[in-house]
């Protein structure tokens, strides 16, 4: 992954939606996410001199494990909600005009 940028805890809370703080962060990488379906996500991180990075990329993967984890345990989908991909698209196209 040469070309990505490592980012620091700090900078990948500014990343996410609702802007966990550094220790929810910490605690992502390091005991991870307990999951509906009992499953522990734990954030993709790297330590380099004794501090954290993650990455972009590394973020989204672990957004997109710990919900479908937790979508695993769904017996079944309520004919009014908008199928996955659709609520994956939007949430896209949200962050975008974020700038994210």
């Amino acid at each position: 992954m040469p070309n990505e940028k490592y980012l620091t805890l700090t900078e990948a809370t500014k990343l996410t939606p609702r802007q966990p703080t550094v220790a929810t962060i910490w605690r992502w990488a390091r005991r991870g996410v307990l999951a509906r379906n009992g499953t522990r996500i734990q954030l993709r991180h790297i330590r380099v001199g004794g501090r954290v990075y993650t990455t972009e990329q590394w973020l989204h993967e672990f957004f997109e494990a710990v919900m479908a984890a937790d979508l695993s345990t769904l017996p079944w989908q309520h004919p009014n909600r908008a199928p996955l991909p659709q609520i994956h698209d939007a949430a896209d196209a949200r962050l975008r005009e974020e700038g994210m």
